[in-house]
């Protein structure tokens, strides 16, 4: 009786299984373009890349940057000195894109410091062969009272 049951058992398990690999819903085909990988972002550390820079260089960029950041009143309060560091990625078209600080005295100074940066104009792109790549940059701002 017992071994009945057990054979009972086995063929309901297989058929079970059965049912269950070939009702499956057949899937259509869709065609898909692959994800574009992503697109690697060259640094300072890569010496055949032609650099992106700001319009007018590096000094126009301090100059907007000196009219723009403005000193946290919290920071002037506190006495609060240093420098901060955000790093931005210039893309193909010159805008930039993932600002992000990556050093901060506090007190409101690096957002302060990230809003401008965000504001500025176009750059001049990074080009490789003379094709326009994706480029971080590092932008140190000190503060002093």
């Amino acid at each position: 009786m017992i071994k009945n049951r057990n054979i009972i058992a086995l063929h309901t398990l297989l058929l079970l299984l059965v049912t269950f690999f070939f009702s499956k819903p057949a899937v259509a085909q869709v065609d898909q373009a692959p994800a574009p990988p992503t697109e690697r972002v060259y640094t300072a550390q890569d010496s055949d890349v032609q650099p992106a820079s700001y319009p007018g260089g590096e000094r126009a960029m301090y100059g907007y940057l000196a009219q723009s950041v403005r000193y946290p009143r919290k920071a002037v309060k506190h006495h609060t000195t240093g420098k901060v560091v955000v790093t931005v990625i210039v893309e193909k078209d010159g805008s930039i894109t993932n600002a992000t600080i990556i050093q901060d005295i506090g007190d409101g100074c690096g957002e302060s410091v990230l809003r401008a940066v965000k504001r500025m104009q176009r750059w001049h792109c990074a080009t490789k062969n003379r094709i326009p790549v994706r480029y971080q940059v590092r932008i140190p701002v000190t503060f002093r009272l």
